[in-house]
């Protein structure tokens, strides 16, 4: 699994977990396919998560999501949650096909960010594609369901990195065609091309599709990012917002009549509603979670992917720990509750230990050092304990003021010098403040 994914996958169990701590378990297991090496497990049920992207089957019966790496499906009412994949690989941003037989998704399962498929009836899964550099943002199935768009890392900036839209026919054996950012592209704004496209979405036209933009400085517009509208036959990149705090993750309407995208208002990230027709607009749902336009380089997308019930009545989106659902004619969103049990595989634990020689240690660095108000004695943080030494005599004069197996940091006179205050800290416990004679 690709460093990245494995980032990703320890914040998403730190994120799932904090909600569920009295129920997580550590388990460990001889397993046959490392060789007899010991192999962990986390387990825990999460009826809540962080930075959640789903979708809708096409029939309007089914979720898919993405939760702490693996995906699951459930009723889209609600209830218990079924995993549809497992193991280390980091699996995310699923995408139902149009006949709801396939589902696409991100996966670092082949040791870098690839696009998968899955086949909804049997469960198996093929690559799409065969990167080894690349990463990919937000698939996107064709209309047609016979190709995939999706943004693919092209090549580094010295703000991050630079994201284009390609496209991925299913029988043509992972071979992409560059869609943006090409010499044969345009934008109506003029100027030069945008740095980064994210997020594409398809409405009922199979030749026009809207998109994140990370605007160019020429684009007379404010936010960093807007959205735009592409047309797949010219590359022709046409504005469609200026908003002021930026406008992201676009979703075209099923009947092709509205878009609602993500924005900013008194600091605030919220959902607009705009007819396409009439450009009238109007606010849906109450305080998202945070969006990710400050970020060098988002990997995950502006903010989680969402989807339309087939009927296009309301829209499911996970905010606040919880996957949502938003009627577009009041904007009152209602939980869908869900439960999932989590197994997450962890690689084998990687501790040594450093036995001492001797009672003596020379210690390479010490930190926080603070003298005595009286100027006899220095109080300092060595090897997550707190000493104190008598100036004059010698390392050796060193003694231990804490104790336990918590860190130990940052000691402080007291005036009278009769006193050292200093603080410990806990992973599991968090924090204290001490005091030694």
């Amino acid at each position: 699994m690709a460093i990245e994914g494995v980032r990703e996958r320890m914040l998403a169990i730190v994120r799932a977990a904090g909600c569920v701590l009295a129920a997580l378990t550590v388990s460990s297991a001889m397993s046959a396919s490392r060789g007899g090496v010991e192999s962990r497990h986390v387990r825990f049920t999460a009826n809540e998560g962080t930075w959640v992207s789903l979708d809708v089957s096409p029939d309007g019966r089914s979720l898919v999501f993405e939760l702490v790496g693996d995906l699951y499906t459930m009723p889209v009412s609600g209830g218990p949650a079924q995993r549809l994949t497992s193991g280390s690989a980091f699996d995310a941003q699923p995408r139902y096909s149009p006949d709801g037989r396939s589902i696409a998704f991100v996966s670092d399962r082949s040791g870098a960010d690839n696009i998968w498929l899955m086949d909804v009836p049997s469960g198996e899964l093929r690559a799409l594609t065969h990167d080894t550099e690349s990463f990919f943002i937000s698939p996107e199935w064709s209309p047609a369901g016979d190709e995939i768009v999706v943004s693919k890392s092209t090549r580094s900036t010295g703000h991050g990195r630079e994201y284009q839209l390609f496209t991925y026919a299913l029988d043509a054996g992972g071979s992409g065609r560059q869609l943006t950012g090409v010499a044969s592209s345009s934008n109506a704004a003029g100027g030069p091309a945008p740095t980064a496209v994210l997020g594409a979405t398809f409405g009922k036209d199979p030749r026009r599709l809207f998109a994140s933009i990370q605007r160019p400085a020429k684009w007379p517009s404010f936010g960093e990012w807007q959205v735009a509208a592409i047309d797949l036959a010219t590359g022709a990149i046409e504005p469609f917002t200026d908003e002021l705090n930026g406008a992201m993750r676009p979703l075209l309407s099923p009947d092709g009549r509205s878009v609602i995208y993500g924005t900013r208002w008194n600091h605030k990230f919220r959902l607009k509603l705009v007819d396409l027709q009439s450009r009238e607009a109007r606010w849906l749902a109450p305080e998202l979670d945070r969006d990710a336009e400050d970020e060098t380089a988002p990997r995950r997308d502006l903010f989680p992917g969402a989807a339309f019930t087939p009927d296009g009545q309301a829209l499911l989106i996970a905010y606040q720990g919880k996957i949502q659902r938003v009627s577009l004619t009041d904007g009152a969103a209602t939980v869908v509750p869900f439960s999932a049990d989590v197994d997450v595989e962890l690689a084998p634990l990687a501790q040594f230990e450093y036995p001492l020689r001797d009672d003596n240690v020379v210690v390479r660095r010490i930190e926080q050092a603070q003298r005595s108000p009286d100027g006899r004695w220095l109080a300092f943080s060595a090897l997550n304990r707190i000493w104190v030494q008598r100036l004059g005599e010698g390392a050796r004069s060193s003694r231990a003021i804490s104790s336990g197996s918590d860190g130990a940091f940052f000691p402080a006179w007291s005036p009278d010098g009769r006193y050292l205050a200093y603080v410990t800290w806990n992973d599991l416990e968090g924090g204290a403040i001490w005091r030694a004679d």
